[in-house]
């Protein structure tokens, strides 16, 4: 039996988006990404919402490969959801009305098998064709999910980036392809928002965790259930001093669907916890859930007086103006995951 979100989160997810929920019934959203980590939360909670709330929202899903997602993950083999074939920088644009658009196409699971050139010229493209599809159909409301990615590497004196903080990726370095992408994203986004009246609302993500997040992939919480699941070693690339935050996916969800509908236009919002964890106390939360828990290793210890590296933003702005009022704790959020793939 394939394994699905919780109830429990769902449930969750939905008692958190009563202002939200009036806003989606019998709408039409097209959907990039929806094969992804991000977008298989996403179809969940529409059809969670269809089935318990009534709200008969329909989805359009551009992926490559639509069969091969329906058979890996039957629970999307559902009547709300349409599939159109087609790659996002030059797709045919789907027949009929929408009202909404996610544009989460584009996610870093994958970037590390791909050429950094592809990777930028995908981002932009594909969002430009997005924006494109959203300007004829004169969508209501577009989400672009973007990445704190753009601000590029936080001073590790800056406890938390916040919105306004002006850094950017580093253009020497390859590894900026994906930040420097999704800052482009973010050019098209002010663009078409101006040039075409387009309501645009801009989602930058940090770092998340919870059930349907790759094992395979470049994640650290990914790599080390992994490596638990497998009784391997978890193996640190770094002294594991390194600074990040995790919020758990059913958080994510909340946040991507209130920035659709009540975000400001072309304002950016920061998504992600600013409940901070170094990547060493990462690994031995995981492992605890484990029995035997697994070795941690780290690389070895660098002498300095440098601050750690961060990455952990200041969600200071979902809070005040989406009215996110509690969010999951780390430990919480570690369990459910571990639990969903144990």
């Amino acid at each position: 039996m394939q394994k699905r979100i919780p109830t429990e989160d769902l449930n969750y997810i939905a008692s958190s988006l009563d202002d939200v929920i009036p806003a989606l019934s019998n709408s039409r959203i097209f959907i990039t990404g929806g094969t992804g980590f991000f977008g298989k939360w996403i179809l969940e909670t529409i059809l969670f919402l269809n089935e318990n709330y009534k709200t008969n929202c329909s989805v359009v899903v551009l992926t490559r490969n639509p069969e091969q997602f329906k058979n890996n993950y039957l629970q999307f083999n559902n009547t709300s959801i349409t599939y159109l074939n087609g790659d996002i920088k030059d797709f045919s644009f789907p027949e009929g009305e929408f009202k909404y658009c996610i544009h989460a196409a584009a996610e870093t699971a994958k970037l590390e098998k791909t050429d950094e050139l592809d990777v930028l010229g995908s981002i932009y493209g594909g969002t430009q064709r997005v924006l494109e599809f959203a300007k004829e159909k004169n969508i209501k409301s577009t989400l672009y999910v973007s990445s704190g990615a753009v601000y590029g590497k936080q001073p590790p004196e800056l406890k938390l980036i916040p919105e306004e903080y002006n850094g950017s990726p580093d253009t020497m370095n390859l590894r900026s392809a994906y930040g420097e992408g999704k800052r482009l994203g973010e050019f098209l986004c002010n663009y078409y928002g101006k040039k075409f009246d387009l309501p645009i609302k801009i989602a930058r993500c940090f770092a998340f965790i919870g059930p349907y997040l790759p094992l395979d992939a470049h994640f650290a919480c990914g790599n080390f259930i992994r490596n638990c699941i497998t009784k391997e070693p978890i193996r640190i690339n770094g002294d594991g001093t390194t600074i990040r935050s995790y919020m758990y996916a059913a958080d994510l969800t909340i946040c991507l669907f209130k920035t659709l509908i009540h975000g400001d236009n072309l304002s950016p919002y920061n998504i992600g916890s600013s409940e901070e964890i170094s990547i060493a106390q990462l690994a031995k939360k995981i492992a605890s859930h484990f029995s035997p828990s697994p070795e941690i290793i780290t690389s070895p210890k660098k002498i300095t007086n440098n601050l750690p590296e961060r990455y952990v933003p200041d969600n200071n702005k979902i809070i005040n103006k989406l009215s996110i009022k509690k969010q999951i704790d780390i430990d919480e959020a570690i369990k459910r995951t571990v639990e969903f793939y144990k």
